[in-house]
């Protein structure tokens, strides 16, 4: 009998020890059992019983330097949230979303006007210019010299609206008024009588690749064969849209729809084609371009023609007309057009004051990709200024309320004399 009672409390003292061995809820089916009863939990499991979610971890917005120079480190919610260990998501702090936390939100979501974009989206898109290779095509600011980039530790992280054209503040909820030239002034900062923009458009083709367009002797020169076809001209306004032409003939023979394009002149027919430009500029919507003048500036191997901004609406510095020579003639294609086409290498490009490229494109004896002249390039003067500086803006409406005396939508329009 007593052999009995010793059995039974040795096989009672043995389950108590197989209990007291289990780890705690069993790591609650997210990890395994180890050694001095410890879970080991799987992946994205934590707590003593492996029963807590692990949070997403990105780069911390702020911790301890862990070395000279080195810091922001992997943080879970980014050292900018709290993790719920139920449903392992972490709840932000105001200011900040995503996953883990990771990014700056955008005030109010620019307001439905505007694209929250990272800083090194923002980056990606600003640069002194635009850069163009020998025949005038714009070249990515990617590869070459000029591209900003921005890669520091929040280069993803953090982020500020780009408002749409027409919408400006933080989270573009105002609205844009008109710009005019101010109705009083008549001299630049420097004291220099107001001048009006004008821009350059260079339309041929060469048989060599010659960079020297403005070289003034013939051994510069390049034959030119017959080109054909159309370009568009691309104008981005003082709000930053960008409005595209309608095709326009490189040069026009006839009235035919292929045009043939010589060195110095169209072989026959009257010289259209800078009523061409004139017309297709002062057409776009908006009256984005209000109005301008257009002339043939004569041609050495490519045709020139010169764009001067007449208008007050269009006052001050302009961004650089972008000239669309390749064409797009494929279904789907809007505005749907056959580029510029010839036996030698086609090339279309516009200059102003300052033309920014890596290739010399430039007139012999320009620096720095300045104009030779002023008849050539110029940056206009006058003023692009909001309500003209005669007027104060509503931001809710976009409308000027014009001082006593002024007028128009950009109060632009003097009505009294002072």
């Amino acid at each position: 009998m007593p052999s009995k009672i010793l059995l039974s409390l040795t096989v009672a003292a043995a389950a108590v020890g197989i209990g007291h061995a289990l780890c705690a809820n069993s790591c609650s089916g997210h990890g395994v059992c180890r050694e001095h009863d410890v879970c080991t939990c799987y992946a994205n499991w934590q707590g003593n019983d492996c029963s807590e979610r692990t949070c997403p971890f990105a780069l911390s917005w702020g911790d301890a330097p862990y070395d000279h120079d080195a810091a922001h480190y992997y943080a879970e919610c980014s050292s900018q949230g709290i993790c719920d260990r139920k449903t392992g998501e972490c709840q932000c702090f105001d200011g900040y979303e995503g996953d883990a936390c990771r990014r700056l939100k955008c005030p109010d979501d620019c307001s439905g006007h505007g694209r929250c974009r990272t800083t090194w989206e923002t980056a990606q898109t600003t640069s002194v210019g635009d850069f163009y290779d020998a025949n005038g095509l714009v070249l990515d600011k990617a590869v070459i010299d000029g591209k900003n980039s921005y890669t520091n530790w929040d280069a993803h992280k953090t982020q500020s609206c780009v408002c749409d054209p027409g919408f400006t503040g933080i989270n573009c909820a105002s609205r844009m008024c008109p710009r005019g030239n101010d109705p009083l002034t008549t001299e630049d900062a420097d004291g220099v009588t107001e001048v009006t923009e004008v821009q350059t458009i260079y339309i041929g083709d060469n048989d060599g690749g010659v960079k020297n367009w403005g070289a003034s002797t013939q051994a510069d020169k390049t034959s030119i064969s017959d080109a054909a076809g159309f370009f568009t001209l691309t104008f981005t306004d003082s709000y930053g849209m960008e409005w595209e032409t309608r095709p326009i003939p490189a040069s026009d023979h006839d009235d035919a729809l292929t045009a043939t394009l010589s060195a110095q002149h169209v072989t026959s027919g009257a010289r259209t084609t800078q009523h061409y430009i004139r017309d297709a500029l002062k057409a776009l919507p908006n009256h984005a371009i209000d109005d301008v003048e257009v002339s043939w500036a004569g041609a050495s191997n490519v045709n020139e023609y010169r764009v001067t901004f007449t208008s007050a609406a269009n006052a001050g510095r302009r961004n650089l007309l972008k000239c669309n020579y390749v064409g797009c003639d494929e279904d789907g294609c809007q505005p749907r057009y056959m580029g510029i086409q010839s036996a030698g290498t086609p090339r279309c490009s516009v200059r102003g004051q300052t033309f920014y490229n890596i290739d010399g494109f430039e007139d012999a004896g320009a620096s720095n990709g300045m104009a030779t002249s002023d008849s050539d390039g110029r940056f206009g003067t006058g003023e692009d200024a909001e309500c003209s500086n005669r007027g104060l803006c509503d931001g809710e409406t976009g409308l000027c309320a014009c001082f006593p005396g002024y007028t128009g939508e950009a109060c632009s329009i003097q009505t009294i004399l002072v």
